[in-house]
């Protein structure tokens, strides 16, 4: 595999964010906050110099201090932000409303920049900066023409602001490294790859509905998913789609997946919720359950629709993974697999197999074998 790949990228950068989630937060503002500062320093540098040629003024410019104030500007800012996002704001994504959460960061982005701004005003850009660009008339310029420059910052630092608002909603959604290849065209033409497809329902959803009410039972619904989020970057599991109370998990083969980190991830989600049992019991008076099934193989990745665009998997691998958790019940078993993942997996003594022969799945004219997943 070349030093970089779409590919390479995508891995690159979950076991960066798996081992690293704090650093990677506050590397990736600081990265954006780098370049966009650096990018309104040089529109800056441009137009001085557009200035200057009008002006009969003698006016020394040197551009080297602004971009240094820039860099350092967007350091500290990036630092700031990221650790606020990771230890703050992180926090309330789940317990308030979208347009709460904009309003206080946006706030609180603010603030930030007018005190990091009056802070360097007096320090570096007093004693440093406009001596350094603007020999002479560094006086001037801080006494009458200050305000002039906090209204850039503050207009640009917005603008700026709800871009990286932007970044990290997209990835919030295609999860870590999966932005760039989306964005670079990888699945504008299909795509044709190996992954692992998981399909994890919640059992006996019918009679908990009934017993919970509508409201209730999507809060538990969001409750569960929310404790089995926990556990998919750990396990290098994708979250494909939220179908009703089902949740669809894909693992993509680019050269690195340990295969059995597909049956880790189940047992650990299944451990994280029953570890929670007091806390649905008392809430909703039942523990969730689920059950799964998974195969492995061979799937077309495309980007769909116009008006709303997702990433769309095809394939009869997904068929036979959803087939095979509907045969759970009748097998009375919790975790199913089909042949070609239970010979791909590099098997531990940790779990146990057990052979079910000839199983038929609907729609599928040949019948196959089945494994049942216990652990030991």
């Amino acid at each position: 595999m070349p030093f970089f790949s779409i590919n390479n990228y995508t891995i690159r950068a979950r076991e960066v964010y798996l081992k690293h989630p704090l650093l990677s937060q506050v590397a990736g503002q600081v990265y954006f906050w780098i370049i966009a500062y650096l990018v309104m320093a040089g529109i800056l540098h441009f137009y001085s110099l557009f200035i200057d040629s009008l002006s009969n003024e003698n006016i020394h410019y040197v551009p080297g201090p602004a971009f240094l104030g820039s860099f350092i500007v967007a350091v500290v800012y990036g630092v700031t932000l990221g650790l606020a996002d990771y230890y703050v704001f992180m926090k309330w994504n789940r317990k308030h409303p979208l347009i709460y959460l904009i309003l206080v960061k946006g706030a609180f982005y603010l603030l930030t920049m007018t005190v990091l701004f009056m802070i360097m005003r007096y320090t570096f850009w007093e004693h440093f900066v406009v001596s350094k660009l603007f020999d002479g008339l560094g006086p001037f310029l801080i006494r009458d023409n200050w305000q002039y420059m906090y209204y850039i910052f503050v207009l640009y630092t917005f603008a700026m602001g709800l871009v990286i608002s932007f970044i990290n909603q997209m990835n919030k959604r295609f999860g870590p490294g999966v932005l760039i290849p989306f964005l670079m065209g990888k699945y504008i033409n299909p795509v044709k790859e190996k992954r692992i497809f998981m399909f994890l329902d919640l059992e006996n959803s019918t009679h908990i509905a009934e017993e919970l009410g509508h409201l209730k039972y999507s809060e538990l619904i969001q409750d569960c998913f929310w404790e089995i989020n926990k556990d998919t970057l750990m396990h290098e599991a994708e979250i494909y789609q939220y179908v009703g109370d089902e949740m669809v998990l894909t693992w993509n083969d680019l050269g690195k997946l340990d295969y059995i980190k597909c049956i880790d991830f189940y047992y650990a989600t299944k451990n994280r919720i029953r570890s929670k049992g007091e806390y649905f019991k008392n809430k909703y008076g039942v523990v969730p359950h689920f059950k799964a099934g998974a195969n492995v193989g061979w799937v077309t990745g495309v980007e769909v629709g116009n008006i709303k665009t997702e990433l769309a998997f095809h394939g009869d691998t997904l068929n036979v993974a959803a087939r095979i958790e509907k045969k759970c019940n009748e097998l009375n078993s919790e975790f199913l697999i089909s042949e070609e993942l239970k010979t791909a997996v590099k098997w531990s003594s940790s779990y146990s197999l057990t052979t079910f022969e000839s199983i038929a799945l609907k729609g599928k004219k040949e019948e196959l074998r089945l494994f049942k997943v216990e652990v030991n």
